[in-house]
């Protein structure tokens, strides 16, 4: 592992001395060689048109006690929350959200949790500008969340 920390080191430091050698290079040919232009042209135009080519699902299924649950990843509950990830995330270290029940190192959530976020994201919207109301209704809306957090995966509470 070290010997190969140490050539990606070297390499990175190589290429960095003549990264602009080889820009230069890659220029020259897309201007010179038509074949080359098209097909990275064509190579850009479906990418942007499929996108990446490799999708994670949306959701999986864990299973909890004895019955699987429907979990969906982060990025999806972010969609369907109307938040950034990174909003998620702050939720969770300022204490908004409990931290995610699934404890391998992935933020996932169940369907119930995603409603409780959404109805966190309806007050946060409602009195934003309201700094005092804002604080008043999160806590109630907050309080709720913590009790129904675990509804549907109760074998999860006590880990």
């Amino acid at each position: 592992m070290a010997d190969q920390r140490a050539s990606t080191k070297s390499y990175r430091r190589w290429y960095a001395r003549h990264r602009e050698e080889f820009n230069a290079k890659r220029r020259a040919r897309y201007r010179q060689d038509k074949e080359y232009r098209s097909k990275l042209l064509k190579a850009a135009k479906e990418y942007r048109e499929e996108g990446a080519k490799y999708t994670a699902p949306e959701y999986t299924y864990r299973l909890v006690g004895d019955k699987e649950v429907k979990v969906y990843r982060i990025s999806a509950t972010a969609d369907r929350v109307g938040r950034s990830v990174f909003a998620l995330r702050d939720w969770e270290a300022k204490g908004i959200i409990p931290p995610s029940a699934f404890g391998d190192g992935h933020r996932v959530y169940t369907e119930n949790q995603i409603k409780l976020m959404q109805s966190i994201a309806k007050v946060v919207d409602k009195y934003r500008y309201n700094e005092r109301r804002l604080r008043g209704e999160l806590e109630k809306v907050v309080e709720r969340a913590y009790d129904h957090w675990y509804d549907g995966i109760e074998e999860l509470r006590d880990e």
